[in-house]
Parts: structure tokens; sequence; C-alpha cells
């Protein structure tokens, strides 16, 4: 998958290309966004030999960070979110959806962990459960459960705790 970079002057810069991003130091008479000077928040890039003249843009550097490699054929996640507007929790509105993963960012080089890329967002109030090979589902590293119902009654059992906080109970 190419990502391309938008620059403050529109120029559209391909991510694989940069090969180092510098930070710019806002200076007073600068902030952007609510941002304060001196914070940085813009960045230069050097792509190809050549520094792109000061091309601003706002950018989570830690986004293009790490390796991506593609997934294995058939790698798959279950996402997991309840509906929140049912009332307390039960096993009814806890809802499941599958999706594929098409590739990993490893950004830890240490312990090799990397994250899924799928071919959309999850939404926020989805959590990711990977499924391994033998048929588990690993909640990133919090968690690892046997099988997707094991996953469901963990995850109603999280959202009953909260609804119940929220009502005072």
């Amino acid at each position: 998958m190419t990502v391309f970079i938008k620059c403050d002057d529109g120029t559209l810069v391909n991510a694989a290309t940069v090969k180092q991003i510098r930070p710019l130091r806002l200076t007073a008479d600068e902030p952007k966004r609510g941002l304060k000077a001196g914070g940085f928040s813009h960045y230069s890039l050097i792509s190809e030999g050549e520094t792109l003249k000061a091309h601003r843009m706002e950018i989570d550097a830690s986004a293009l960070a790490g390796v991506t490699i593609p997934a294995a054929a058939g790698a798959k996640a279950v996402l997991i979110a309840e509906d929140t507007e049912a009332g307390r929790p039960t096993m009814e509105t806890i809802i499941t959806r599958w999706m594929p993963i098409i590739a990993w960012r490893i950004r830890n080089t240490v312990n090799g962990s990397g994250e899924p890329i799928f071919p959309e967002s999850p939404a926020s109030n989805e959590t990711v459960y990977i499924e391994l090979p033998d048929g588990r589902l690993l909640q990133s590293d919090v968690a690892d459960y046997a099988d997707l119902e094991a996953a469901k009654q963990d995850r109603l059992q999280a959202a009953q705790q909260a609804w119940d906080l929220r009502q005072g109970q």
C-alpha cells in the first residue's frame, strides 16, 4: 500500500521515498491551530537526497515509523463492540464482525510486535481480536481467548461493569 504525505503547499510526497523527517520548531509568530510556539508538529522531509524546501505538514511521524509487511493469506480479526443504546448490555447486544488483515506494521523491532492494517479503520468502540492459526483470539498484548465465545463473554462483562458504573450501581 502506497502512502502519500500532503504538504502545506499541496505537494504529495511518497512516504516510501522519505529518508529522514526533521521536526521544525514553530516560532512565536507562526503557531498553528492552537499549538504553542516551540512545539513540534511540522516537519521537513528529506527525500531522495534533497531536502524538500521546508515543506510543512501536520503528521503523526510515528505513523510512518516501522516496517510494513503483507499479511498471510486468510489472516483476519474479529471486531467486537456492544450496542450502547440498548440499555444494560446482554449477549444479544454484543456485535461482532470479521475483517481481513491485509498487512502488519512492525514498529518495535526488539520484540517484533506489530499492529494489523485493515482495508478500513475499525470504529472507535470496536475492540480488535486477532485470530491465531489454532482458532484462539488475541487482544493485542492484553489477553488470549480460547475462542470467540470467551472473548464475547469477557467483552460483555466489561461492558456491563462500565454500564453499572455509569448508572451509579
